[in-house]
């Protein structure tokens, strides 16, 4: 995925030796992966990849596995066997819907959707890319067991992710229902 290289992480950690760089990025790509599943997001090095997915019908939406969209080529009706007229409809990072409102045929995994999704390094927003780097702190901070760290009185949680800003600033970049 690589929205945060190596030396970008150690920077914010402040480690100036190699010798945990294995598994530093071990954390990165494991923090990374968790944001994209937890947000229903696709993270790309460079270039986003075209996929083609099933959706179901029977909606006024038709919503696709991964976000955000950012082309929607075709949309196969697999009942109808025929493409829909990409002038009938619009979409937006999230889904796909009639221009005029109207509801999608029902039947499971009906329309064959070609797009693509996800943010490349370029794309991806600053706050998306501070939320990796926090957890990446987080990992870092509580490898080996440690769970809670003090320093003059004051004292860190590392376990108590759902109650954290990541948690609730990841909260504006997911579809996925559980969080948002």
């Amino acid at each position: 995925m690589s929205m945060i290289s190596l030396p970008t992480a150690k920077e914010f950690l402040q480690i100036t030796h190699l010798k945990e760089d294995t598994v530093l990025q071990i954390m990165i790509d494991a923090c990374e992966e968790w944001v994209a599943k937890q947000c229903g997001i696709l993270l790309h090095a460079s270039t986003i990849p075209s996929r083609s997915d099933y959706c179901d019908g029977g909606y006024k939406y038709l919503r696709t596995p991964y976000h955000p969209i950012t082309a929607l080529t075709k949309i196969y009706d697999r009942t109808d066997e025929a493409d829909l007229e990409s002038d009938d409809y619009c979409w937006d990072e999230w889904k796909a819907w009639y221009e005029d409102g109207a509801f999608f045929d029902a039947g499971d995994k009906r329309f064959y959707v070609t797009y693509k999704a996800g943010y490349t390094y370029a794309t991806c927003p600053a706050g998306l890319k501070m939320i990796i780097l926090n957890l990446i702190h987080r990992q870092y901070n509580k490898r080996g067991g440690v769970t809670m760290d003090s320093v003059l009185g004051a004292s860190q949680n590392w376990e108590a992710l759902l109650s954290s800003d990541e948690w609730n600033t990841l909260r504006g970049y997911s579809y996925n229902l559980g969080i948002s």
